[in-house]
């Protein structure tokens, strides 16, 4: 997962970069105006937000699946304790729980 986090970092980091010095190159070079920086910077993010989104999905899929697999096998374990063959149904009435002293 780390790797994929990373990867995904670094793409997203270079792609801004990259798009961003053309737009500074652009800026000084034709004399356009900060406005274009904004709007391509805005739009970078409009970009890479649903890959955000996607991501975390995908992580808590994943984090999902792991977890049903360790419940699996905690199912599949014996009881250590069991009932007695001939053990009564415990019937309480009216419980309650009493802190004295604390």
């Amino acid at each position: 997962m780390n790797a994929i986090n990373v990867s995904q970092q670094m793409i997203i980091g270079i792609t801004n970069f990259a798009c961003l010095a053309f737009c500074i190159y652009d800026i000084i070079d034709k004399d356009l105006q900060v406005g274009v920086f904004v709007t391509v910077q805005i739009f970078l993010v409009q970009i890479f937000a649903p890959l955000f989104f996607l991501g975390t999905i995908f992580n808590m899929a994943i984090t999902g699946f792991v977890d049903m697999y360790h419940f699996c096998k905690l199912m599949q374990e014996d009881n250590i304790i069991r009932d007695a063959p001939n053990a009564t149904i415990l019937n309480v009435s009216n419980p309650s729980i009493e802190f004295k002293n604390v």
